[in-house]
Parts: C-alpha cells; structure tokens; sequence
C-alpha cells in the first residue's frame, strides 16, 4: 500500500504497527499500561476471534460489524 494516507502527518509519525493483514496499515502510540492504533483500511478485512484486554474502536468512515461474546 504505498498511497497517501488519510490521517494526518502527525498520526502518520508514530511509529508503523505490524498488522498481520493484508490491505491494512496502522500507526501506534504505546504507554505502560495502554496503547492506541490508528487503522486503514484499502479492503474488506475478516479478523479471527480473539480476545484481550478491553478496547474501543472508533470508526471515521466506512462501517465495521463487531461481535462480543459470541
């Protein structure tokens, strides 16, 4: 994926994330004890079940179908 992306410069700054998708690159900030990714997306992503500590997504375009708990 070597088009512009949408987030701004200072997003795109933060060090590059290791996404194990194809289509997907992502930026994060990491603390001690957290840590926030900024994801695009160029396709249609299907992610594994999986479970960890608790998260928010927030979605700026295009939609996500997310389901907890079975």
């Amino acid at each position: 994926m070597d088009q512009k992306s949408t987030f701004p410069g200072f997003v795109t700054r933060f060090d590059q994330a290791a996404m194990p998708f194809d289509g997907v690159r992502a930026w994060m900030v990491q603390g001690d004890r957290n840590q926030v990714i900024f994801a695009e997306f160029s396709r249609d992503v299907d992610v594994p079940e999986h479970s960890h500590g608790d998260q928010w997504e927030l979605v700026l375009a295009g939609e996500v179908t997310l389901r907890v708990a079975g």
